[in-house]
């Protein structure tokens, strides 16, 4: 990417992971007696078959709950209110969750949040538990502090493998250089034009920590005193002169 312009401000910040893990709800939405229930939980199948007589709805939620605890498929159940338990997953791993039955239906909860490597040219945050020198990439909602976008410092390594290299990226507890006032060439999630109003994806679906030119789902905040120099579809030239973020709407 070409050289940013002075005047610029750089500062140190420890690279504080944010691994979530994913919740999945399940719901026995019919009750049928004789009748096998089924969810494939990260490829292994749990099942229940309901007796003739004598059970239920709940009675069959508390079967899955335990036939899933017991099982190898390495997460959690739990009963909740009603027909319904929650499927938890490992933190920062994938979790999917299926229903083998018409009977079942299944909704996200909790989108899995993997954030331990942190690549360049993207806004980083932090959360009100994390301290003054501890950023993140990503939130679970709007309620986080913009810090800066990520620089490289010239110490990252890139990995090499038979068939590909890997950008260069910070690691869970590596230090990290953030700009925080100045030009920066960016990563987007969207394109952007000159001039365009400057927001950044903390959650949802597309490029994390990515920045863009309009307010969507998860990319709601907007940056005062920060405006895009070039347009672009995969990364711009970004000025920044100590922004902080607001709510869609904010007069800025």
């Amino acid at each position: 990417m070409p050289a940013e312009v002075s005047p610029t401000h750089d500062r140190s910040y420890v690279n504080t992971a944010l691994n979530v893990a994913g919740i999945v709800t399940v719901t026995v939405a019919t009750f049928v007696a004789n009748t096998e229930y089924s969810v494939t939980i990260n490829g292994v199948v749990v099942s229940y078959r309901t007796p003739a007589t004598g059970s239920s709805a709940t009675l069959t939620r508390d079967a899955l709950v335990a036939a899933v605890n017991q099982s190898f498929a390495g997460v959690d159940a739990l009963a909740a209110a009603g027909n319904t338990f929650t499927i938890t997953g490992t933190s920062g791993q994938p979790l999917s969750v299926a229903p083998g039955s018409v009977n079942l239906t299944t909704a996200a909860t909790t989108d899995v949040t993997s954030s331990g490597n942190i690549g360049l040219g993207l806004a980083v945050v932090r959360l009100s538990t994390d301290t003054e020198r501890e950023v993140r990439l990503g939130a679970l909602t709007s309620d986080h502090y913009f810090v800066g976008v990520t620089l490289d410092d010239n110490l990252r390594t890139i990995s090499i493998s038979a068939s590909q290299s890997s950008p260069p990226v910070y690691r869970q507890n590596d230090s990290m250089l953030v700009r925080e006032l100045g030009t920066v060439w960016v990563a987007l999630d969207a394109p952007v034009t000159v001039n365009s109003p400057v927001f950044y994806r903390y959650s949802g679906a597309g490029k994390i920590g990515g920045f863009r030119g309009v307010s969507a789902t998860g990319a709601n905040r907007q940056l005062t005193n920060a405006k895009f120099l070039t347009a672009g579809t995969s990364i711009a030239k970004l000025l920044l002169n100590y922004s902080f973020a607001v709510a869609a709407g904010t007069t800025v």
